[in-house]
């Protein structure tokens, strides 16, 4: 009987004895989730969002789309904030992965923005008169091959600071467009026509025969100043760019010119589309005209 007592004893101890190691573990790795949390986000928001917090996920968040002018907005926003906390910290069994709960203090709500083309100094009044609250975001964790605590990624965190910029159109004193957005296309942009290359003239129907010029007129509603990369599709293909200079003009004329473009006297037969683009961004496309 004392023999089994005594084996009891030890087998209770020795699982006390495991547990408390184990909670000592996760107290550890919660410390290190907790000073690696801390840092970054405090680096990001001392430095106004120029700290690559990228550089502390596993999963890259895009931010290659952020014009330079978006990018100073949002340094503008990070300093409206009054700070963070961290509010609980969660281990996963096998101490590999992690949930840790972040609330951020008076952050301006992007999300009711309602002026989508301004200059900036309208987007700060803007920015100024919004309704502050408290976000809470729940990061998840892993560790990288160092075995150091990393974000899984960052999606939830930048399209709250980050992802509402993307949708503003900023102008500069002149009323100029500093990048180029949906609303502003929408606002601006009126029709795209293709011309008769040899007329000079609208076309007539949806037909071109042997034409020895592909030429698209793509309208604004006012005035514009912009510099567009113009795009030639033939089938689903690209068969060319140039570049078009609108010059205080209410029309961008994209002229393809058999010879210089496909170095033929005539395009040959096709279904032939014309889009006109801001970097990266699609501006508008035009209808299909056909070749035979």
């Amino acid at each position: 009987m004392i023999k089994r007592i005594t084996a009891l004893i030890l087998t209770v101890c020795l699982l006390l004895s495991v547990s408390g190691c184990g909670f000592i573990m996760d107290q550890i790795e919660t410390s290190k989730i907790e000073t690696m949390v801390q840092e970054s986000l405090g680096e990001y928001f001392d430095s106004k969002g120029s700290f690559d917090l990228n550089s502390k996920a596993k999963k890259k968040y895009d931010l290659s789309d952020l014009a330079e002018e978006q990018k100073v907005l949002g340094s503008y926003v990070l300093s409206k904030c009054s700070g963070f906390e961290i509010k609980e910290t969660k281990v996963n069994d096998g101490r590999k992965s992690a949930q840790c709960t972040v609330e951020f203090y008076k952050v301006p709500d992007l999300s009711s923005i309602d002026i989508l083309i301004a200059t900036s100094d309208e987007y700060e009044d803007e920015i100024d008169s919004l309704k502050k609250k408290t976000v809470k975001i729940s990061f998840k964790l892993v560790k990288n091959k160092n075995d150091e605590w990393i974000y899984s990624d960052l999606n939830k965190f930048f399209d709250t600071f980050v992802a509402p910029l993307k949708e503003l159109c900023i102008l500069d004193d002149e009323g100029n467009p500093l990048n180029i957005t949906a609303a502003y296309i929408d606002a601006f942009y009126q029709e795209s026509v293709w011309y008769d290359p040899l007329m000079g003239n609208p076309a007539e129907g949806d037909t071109l025969v042997s034409p020895v010029a592909l030429v698209n007129y793509f309208y604004f509603k006012q005035p514009m100043v912009l510099t567009l990369t113009a795009v030639l599709m033939r089938d689903g293909d690209e068969v060319s760019r140039i570049e078009v200079n609108v010059n205080n003009s209410v029309v961008a004329k994209c002229d393809f010119d058999a010879g210089l473009t496909v170095g033929s006297s005539s395009f040959e037969a096709g279904s032939y589309t014309v889009a006109i683009m801001s970097g990266d961004i699609t501006i508008a496309e035009s209808a299909d005209i056909r070749v035979r």
